[in-house]
């Protein structure tokens, strides 16, 4: 194969490349944010097998991807404390777990909104869990009412 035979078979797979990003960006204009979160969903529902199994007639097993609420408990529960939500949209994407702006913002939303799991601290600002940072206080015989400071 000569350098232009070369050349030329990556300029067009370059615009195969092209055409085909094309097309996903018209999908994505069409069906927008949560649309497309649909479907990545629907997607990853989808056993992977590449058309050929697990080599005993078998499809492979779905990897199932956290989403909504789900993946908010999972991430603070390893990380307890405060969370902008750029740290909560960067922590799901790098774990490959696709939500949209809205979506992300209504799970942490109603984390701390329906059962207090979390707490919303400022703009785009949430602490999980709610109680985290806090400390109960208990009160000695001797301490004449002072409080002392006890972790929780």
């Amino acid at each position: 194969m000569t350098v232009l035979d070369r050349i030329e078979r990556q300029a067009q797979e370059a615009a195969e490349t092209a055409a085909r990003m094309e097309r996903m960006a018209k999908v994505v204009r069409e069906l927008g944010e949560d649309g497309l979160a649909e479907l990545v969903a629907l997607i990853n529902l989808t056993p992977p097998t590449n058309g050929k199994g697990n080599g005993n007639g078998h499809a492979a097993p779905a990897v199932r991807v956290p989403k909504g609420r789900e993946a908010v408990r999972i991430i603070v529960r390893e990380r307890p404390g405060i969370w902008t939500y750029q740290e909560l949209r960067a922590e799901m994407e790098r774990r490959g777990w696709f939500t949209s702006h809205n979506g992300l913002e209504a799970a942490a939303k109603r984390l701390c909104d329906s059962n207090g799991e979390g707490r919303r601290i400022g703009k785009g600002r949430y602490v999980f869990p709610a109680n985290h940072g806090e400390e109960d206080a208990i009160e000695s015989e001797r301490s004449d009412g002072a409080l002392i400071p006890f972790p929780a």
